[in-house]
C-alpha cells in the first residue's frame, strides 16, 4: 500500500501525505503510521511480505509493534528488535 502512496507522488497525482491522504480516504496521521513501515530495514519488509498465513488470522506481531521497530534509526537495532 505504502509503494502505491509513493506513486501518487512522484507521478504528481498528490503533493504530500495530506494530498495521499485525501486521496486514499485516510486520515494524514495513518497515511504517516503506514509510511513509516517504509524505514524498515530490507530484510524485515521482506519477512512481513512473505510471512505464511495462519490458522488464526492473526498474526504473532502487530502492525504497531512494526512502527515501534521502525522508529529506531538503525536497520542493525531494528534487527535486535
Amino acid at each position: 500500500m505504502s509503494t502505491s502512496f509513493l506513486f501518487s507522488i512522484w507521478r504528481g497525482d498528490a503533493r504530500d501525505y495530506a494530498d495521499v491522504a485525501r486521496l486514499s480516504c485516510l486520515c494524514r496521521e495513518r497515511v504517516s503510521q503506514i509510511m513509516r513501515l517504509n524505514d524498515l530495514a530490507p530484510d524485515i519488509q521482506m519477512e512481513l511480505l512473505y510471512l505464511p498465513p495462519v490458522p488464526s488470522g492473526r498474526y504473532p506481531i502487530s502492525e504497531t509493534a512494526m512502527r515501534k521497530i521502525a522508529n529506531l534509526l538503525s536497520w542493525a537495532d531494528q534487527r535486535r528488535e
